[in-house]
């Protein structure tokens, strides 16, 4: 069986290495320990993803995109590996593909109401005026608010 969360000790430090350096803004060393679980057990997608977190939080928005569109090749209805995709695509411009994730996020996940807002903002950008009835009328709420 080879299961990489019995790798206990290497598993529970990489994510407190990530949060402790995170403190600091240095992920250096817990993306080396995320790299390394990777490494011995490349088909996890748990650690694809806290490898994805990591590179997106030290704005490698690229590479982060591609190890959650890993995860989500794994788990096609992670709505969180989703949502960081859309938030990736979204900051390098990726408009259209960034909407049509979070289109995905809201369908897996009604309850991830960051994905409505970051939506919502994608259409605000984009000069369109959301109104009851339209396609995304479950955007109209938070126009309101804004």
């Amino acid at each position: 069986y080879n299961d990489p969360w019995l790798d206990c000790p290497a598993v529970n430090s990489a994510p407190w290495t990530a949060y402790e350096q995170g403190l600091t803004g240095d992920e250096a060393d817990a993306l080396v320990k995320f790299t390394d679980l990777a490494n011995r057990h490349p088909d996890d997608a748990r650690i694809t993803y806290c490898r994805g977190l990591l590179e997106y939080r030290r704005g490698e928005l690229a590479t982060a995109a591609g190890l959650f569109e890993q995860v989500l090749q794994a788990d096609p209805v992670d709505a969180y590996a989703a949502y960081f995709l859309a938030q990736s695509l979204q900051q390098q411009g990726e408009l259209d593909s960034a909407l049509a994730w979070y289109e995905r996020v809201i369908e897996t996940d009604p309850y991830l109401r960051s994905a409505y807002y970051a939506a919502f903002l994608i259409h605000r950008r984009a000069g369109e005026r959301l109104v009851d009835g339209s396609p995304h009328d479950e955007l109209v709420p938070m126009m309101r608010m804004a």
